[in-house]
């Protein structure tokens, strides 16, 4: 099955005029117009410095630069895996993550250069951080951790040459108590076969549990669309514009070209979470027809200012 961005690619070539060749199952695209070559590789565009993709890649680099750059961001904070002894400073990560979660009371655990929610865990005990770590450094060299916010919105805005382009809500899975039927019972009826992949998150206590008329529960704490969020695109007012604001800002900080910035919104303050120099945009632009337009538009205007095409 075609990739939905290797589909766009290969459109946006074929009606601009650009030869292209894929290989690596469309991983990798070579273009070339008018004696000008470029590449695309995942969702990597020839457009931006490999210095600023690193870091953007690297969590906690990226936090820690948009910090310096007084860009509000959330804190992440660099753990090396035990293996890499000769690079790890002091008495190991322990003392430093026992430390960390007296303050915060509840901590996120992820690889420092992971994608996708993958590997992401939540921990507020001593036991699920001794879990979420060893899951963590199996495969991993390096582990980022933050403190857990309950984040009320969290958006994702894509910016091209310093300008937000899109931005969009990742609405999360919820449903709504009538305080009649439990809560496994509204999951069943409006997810129907998707049941299971919402139940594993609930404690099996919670599942039997009748929520009152009108009571919101969302069904899983990351806002990740691979993970069942839908796209909801905010196109002006607030909070478009203080989105808009502290993407530019980061965009800016990180000296990146084309990118997408995941702002979060807690407690009435926005912050970015991560900012990502591949700009993923499958899942949205599957979403509907509008979507796939919106995507294939802002990837055209990236091909054709990588081709210095007018």
């Amino acid at each position: 099955m075609q990739r939905v961005f290797a589909k766009i690619i290969k459109e946006i070539c074929e009606e601009e005029g650009i030869f292209y060749k894929s290989f690596s199952y469309s991983w990798v695209f070579d273009l070339e117009y008018n004696g000008i070559a470029r590449r695309i590789i995942g969702h990597q565009f020839d457009l931006n410095a490999a210095s600023a993709v690193l870091i953007c890649k690297d969590k906690c680099a990226a936090s820690d630069i948009l910090h310096y750059r007084k860009v509000p961001r959330v804190g992440h904070e660099l753990f090396l895996n035990p293996t890499s002894g000769d690079y790890t400073e002091g008495a190991g990560n322990w003392e430093r993550i026992q430390n960390l979660l007296k303050e915060h009371s509840k901590l996120v655990f992820k690889p420092n250069e992971g994608t996708g929610g993958v590997g992401v865990f939540a921990a507020s005990t001593q036991t699920e951080v001794e879990r979420a770590v060893e899951k963590i450094f199996k495969f991993s060299r390096t582990m980022a951790v933050c403190p857990y916010y309950e984040i009320e919105n969290e958006y994702r805005a894509v910016a091209l040459k310093g300008k937000t382009k899109l931005i969009f809500l990742k609405d999360r899975a919820y449903i709504s108590g009538d305080g009649v039927n439990t809560i496994n019972t509204l999951i069943t009826e409006k997810y129907k076969d998707a049941l299971s992949d919402y139940a594993e998150e609930l404690r099996p206590s919670k599942e039997n549990i009748i929520l009152d008329k009108g009571q919101k529960l969302y069904l899983k704490w990351k806002h990740n669309l691979c993970e069942g969020a839908l796209p909801l695109v905010i196109k002006e007012g607030e909070p478009y514009l203080t989105v808009s604001k502290i993407a530019e800002a980061a965009v800016s900080a990180l000296n990146i070209d084309f990118a997408s910035v995941d702002v979060v919104e807690t407690g009435g303050n926005f912050m970015v979470l991560e900012v990502n120099g591949g700009v993923m945009m499958e899942y949205f632009a599957s979403s509907s027809e509008e979507n796939y337009q919106t995507a294939k538009n802002i990837y055209k205007e990236a091909v054709k200012l990588m081709m210095e095409k007018s």
